[in-house]
């Protein structure tokens, strides 16, 4: 009779460990998933090469996904992984040069609640296309913006691209602006 309380006390605690590893291997979403839609009334289009579809959030407790989709397919798309660190996040970015080698990783300040001004140098020489200005060297402005923050990032290769977010005091992204040349596309939360 003792050894089946036994085997019954091991066979509980083999479990609450499997649980406690599967709960602790999950990351924590903090906010359901949502887009920001594209804003005709508030856009320019000439080029139709900066178009994307919506702009995808996910956040969890120590991260935030984007996904910058393009028009016709959900798997099109550029990803951003922001990190949080401190009380600030950081785009992690992987430094190689042109021949594929890779260096590390370098986290670039993104979203922050203090004003920061700084360029980043990248390690590639980048073709001239809009879509590549994003990860070429860029200078990077965070402020507050009203009620919120904005933060900026402009290409040094050509400086009329731009992409803005406007986030709140919980980093939480409710705009997105992309200028190149003529062109400027709003992203927001819409009733879609």
């Amino acid at each position: 009779m003792e050894w089946i309380n036994i085997a019954n006390r091991r066979r509980g605690i083999l479990l609450s460990l499997i649980l406690l590893f599967g709960i602790s291997c999950q990351q924590h979403k903090t906010h359901n998933p949502y887009a920001l839609y594209y804003v005709d009334e508030r856009s320019t289009v000439m080029d139709s090469r900066m178009f994307l579809d919506r702009v995808s959030l996910e956040y969890f407790r120590d991260s935030i996904v984007i996904q910058k989709i393009f028009p016709g397919s959900d798997s099109s798309y550029f990803e951003v992984h922001l990190i949080k660190q401190g009380d600030n996040f950081y785009e992690r970015r992987s430094r190689g040069n042109d021949f594929g080698d890779l260096f590390g990783t370098d986290y670039i300040l993104t979203l922050s609640l203090k004003d920061a001004t700084f360029i980043y140098k990248s390690a590639r020489e980048f073709p001239s296309t809009p879509s590549d200005f994003s990860y070429a060297d860029c200078n990077y402005k965070i402020r507050r913006d009203g009620d919120g923050y904005v933060s900026i990032k402009q290409s040094m290769v050509n400086t009329t691209f731009t992409e803005q977010f406007y986030y709140d005091e919980r980093f939480h992204i409710n705009k997105y602006i992309i200028t190149f040349q003529d062109n400027k596309l709003v992203y927001e939360i819409t009733s879609k």
